[in-house]
């Protein structure tokens, strides 16, 4: 057999192989498993970065230290996760929760297990957020801000990250801190 004929047939297993392979991680099938068995309908990754959009430019961007996600419902769960909602013309919003779990198809998230939100040099925590299609933040538990020279609580908020809005609901406390400035 010739020299090239027998590299071409190398190629060709080769190119056989990867087809072969690539079908098997696209369907979900392991090694040594049939197509006509049921594959797990869910995928796990480790250190993502994501980007997500509405239009042209990105509404989201984010990492996570792991994730798993359900091919068969679209929905996922995150662990150590931190997203950065685009806001324009405002200063962005930092979101970070230990658990992050969400429906893509809904476009709802929901951060729990003590979530930080970050608007330049304030800062909020919270025990949980959601967020929905429409773009706000949602929050039924009790949510501390602080920022330079004021802490801020109240039972439930409203954010739109667009707007750069934060607007705490059920009665709020108050308490300025540092030097009084002069009134003149």
């Amino acid at each position: 057999m010739p020299e090239s004929a027998s590299f071409s047939k190398t190629w060709k297993r080769a190119a056989a192989a990867a087809c072969a392979l690539s079908a098997a991680i696209l369907t979900g099938c392991r090694a040594g498993e049939s197509a006509s068995e049921e594959a797990p309908p869910e995928m796990r990754f480790e250190n993502v970065h994501f980007r997500s959009y509405r239009g042209p430019a990105p509404s989201s961007i984010g990492e996570a230290a792991g994730l798993v996600y359900r091919r068969d419902t679209g929905e996922f769960t995150a662990r150590d996760a931190e997203v950065t909602l685009a806001a324009e013309g405002s200063k962005e919003v930092r979101i970070a929760a230990p658990v992050l779990a969400g429906d893509v198809p809904a476009r709802s998230y929901e951060g729990r297990g003590g979530v930080r939100i970050v608007r330049g040099a304030d800062t909020a925590r919270t025990e949980s957020a959601r967020y929905g299609p429409d773009g706000i933040v949602r929050g039924d538990h009790e949510i501390e801000i602080a920022g330079p020279g004021y802490t801020m609580t109240g039972p439930s908020f409203t954010l739109d990250p667009a707007r750069g809005e934060l607007v705490v609901r059920g009665g709020v406390r108050l308490v300025a801190t540092g030097e009084r400035t002069p009134r003149p």
